[in-house]
């Protein structure tokens, strides 16, 4: 059984088949899992209905919380930034986005109240002077950006830092059935 075989026999058995018996054998013990978990069904048929789940739909469920640096920074970054983004010295109207401080009082950001805030506002007009981006950019946010961002206004407009500046934290480590086989504990995520 391929579960029962530690990692250098499997390794130097796909060494012996070569590529494309490894590959073969990648697709039969996906098929395994696939079944053994019961994730068959559910992951043909939505497949085969279009309606695969990706990060951008999670967005949409109920309850999901807005996360500013996973879903609401690449939206601003893309089609905001430019004019009102970290570079002091181009800020379009003295506003900047990048920072919540000077977002709220510039006044384009009204946390918890989406429909009085001049940023939802500008994104949603269809005036082409009141429009942002502006037309001239080729800049245009699609439905879903413009839900995420009024989800977030709605949501207190909370910002957080870059991933970069936030320290790591160690998670917890998963139960395995098969306690024999935990060498180290990259072996736990396995």
């Amino acid at each position: 059984m391929l579960t029962e075989l530690n990692q250098g026999d499997f390794m130097r058995g796909v060494q012996r088949i070569g590529l494309v018996g490894g590959l073969i054998l990648f697709f039969v013990v996906l098929v395994i899992a696939l079944v053994k978990f019961n994730l068959s069904s559910t992951l043909l048929s939505s497949l085969s209905s279009g309606n695969v789940i990706t990060p951008e739909h999670r967005i949409h469920e109920p309850g999901h919380l807005i996360d500013y640096d996973r879903d609401v920074r690449p939206i601003l970054a893309d089609n905001c930034f430019s004019c009102h983004g970290p570079d002091p010295h181009t800020p379009e109207a003295g506003i900047r986005l990048d920072i919540r401080e000077d977002a709220i009082l510039s006044g384009a950001v009204v946390p918890e109240i989406p429909q009085a805030s001049p940023l939802l506002r500008r994104i949603t007009a269809t005036v082409p002077n009141q429009m942002m981006p502006p037309p001239a950019t080729g800049k245009k946010l699609s439905a879903s950006q413009i839900e995420t961002l009024r989800r977030w206004l709605a949501q207190g407009a909370r910002y957080s830092p870059h991933w970069a500046f936030v320290n790591p934290i160690r998670p917890s480590l998963p139960t395995v059935r098969q306690q024999g086989w935990v060498r180290n504990a990259i072996d736990y995520f396995v």
